[in-house]
């Protein structure tokens, strides 16, 4: 399940439309999906560029399903 959770540094600002399978953003350049390959087809598709990435711990995970 925690795999379905991925973090996402650009190297640009974020645009104002949402990321696919987005559930937070941190910053004008961290997004967290809930959809991380949709989110990389998005990136891809819109040249959006990203420096790095992560998956999400599963207890932030956990803190996402209770909210």
């Amino acid at each position: 399940m925690a795999q379905r959770y991925k973090r996402f540094w650009l190297a640009e600002d974020l645009p104002s439309v949402s990321i696919p399978g987005e559930i937070e953003r941190r910053g004008l350049r961290t997004v967290t999906t809930n959809s991380p390959i949709e989110a990389e087809a998005y990136f891809l598709k819109e040249g959006i560029n990203w420096h790095s990435e992560e998956y999400v711990e599963l207890e932030e995970v956990v803190t996402y399903l209770l909210e």
